[in-house]
């Protein structure tokens, strides 16, 4: 998902952090001048002054690089027009970002902790296959709460229940440490 922003007024959005002009932000393309910046989180009133750009460097002298940077960011930000409307931001799904939401392993439902872990038939599977194992009754369970429950209330000895306890730790634990 990407961030779109349709820039009205100017009272809301970061000159330097939002992404109004180009793919990416202008700290990203213009990170020197950024650094130069006192006011990192300004907006873009902010450095518009009776129609003019406005700056707030930490030194007068930019040098000759600096100043290359800075014509090139004005030409990417000078065709920008005033507008009477109020500065909106909206998130955006692309084409490319669809499957995101989709369980990875099925493309079936919408990929929920409870889908991967308990609903998909990968882990239903997945779950028959170690019950098997462990030697322990199958069952179904549609959540981590549920799951917890009937492991609990499962009969089978201390020695298979821990066996089991050590492999869905090591998934659920796993699980976290990926993202």
């Amino acid at each position: 998902m990407f961030k779109v922003v349709s820039v009205g007024k100017f009272t809301r959005i970061r000159f330097w952090k939002d992404i109004w002009v180009g793919e990416t932000p202008l700290f990203t393309r213009y990170n020197r001048l950024y650094h130069l910046d006192q006011d990192k989180d300004c907006l873009i009133i902010d450095r518009i002054n009776n129609g003019q750009w406005s700056w707030n460097w930490s030194r007068t002298n930019l040098g000759v690089r600096n100043l290359a940077y800075l014509c090139d960011m004005l030409n990417d930000i000078g065709q920008l027009n005033i507008d009477v409307n109020e500065d909106t931001c909206t998130w955006s799904l692309g084409p490319n970002d669809t499957p995101a939401i989709s369980c990875p392993s099925c493309n079936a439902n919408v990929e929920s902790a409870n889908h991967i872990f308990f609903e998909c038939d990968i882990a239903t599977d997945m779950w028959k296959l170690v019950f098997r194992w462990c030697d322990i009754l199958v069952f179904q369970a549609s959540s981590c709460d549920s799951f917890n429950d009937l492991i609990i209330s499962c009969h089978a000895s201390k020695e298979k229940k821990h066996k089991f306890y050590v492999i869905t730790t090591s998934v659920f634990c796993g699980f976290g440490d990926t993202e």
